[in-house]
């Protein structure tokens, strides 16, 4: 075999490998349970914020998503940061779940 064919050969394996570890990584994860809910997700995650921002715990609201780490197929989890005070170092996390906040429609 020439060394050009050799190269290409090699490149051709080095992207079937990475696709593999790619595929192995998703299948892995949680993300793949989250595909279908995004419109879910996007249509949840102000209502967690409203919600959490009703707590007087909660000085202003910093970042907010769903908690890929606690939700599963069945039941999507959100977090929300809030700062405890005017010192924005101060931050405190709240969980809200689906069902808290399908419940408060």
């Amino acid at each position: 075999m020439s060394k050009k064919l050799i190269k290409y050969f090699i490149i051709i394996i080095n992207i079937i490998l990475s696709f593999a570890v790619i595929s192995f990584i998703f299948i892995k994860s949680h993300f793949l349970y989250f595909i279908p809910r995004i419109k879910t997700i996007k249509n949840l995650i102000p209502k967690a914020v409203n919600n959490v921002a009703e707590n007087p715990k909660c000085y202003k609201v910093l970042n907010a998503d769903v908690s890929y780490e606690y939700s599963n197929k069945d039941s999507l989890i959100f977090y929300v940061d809030c700062s405890t005070s005017d010192n924005i170092f101060n931050i405190e996390r709240f969980f809200v779940t689906e069902d808290e906040l399908t419940k408060n429609k």
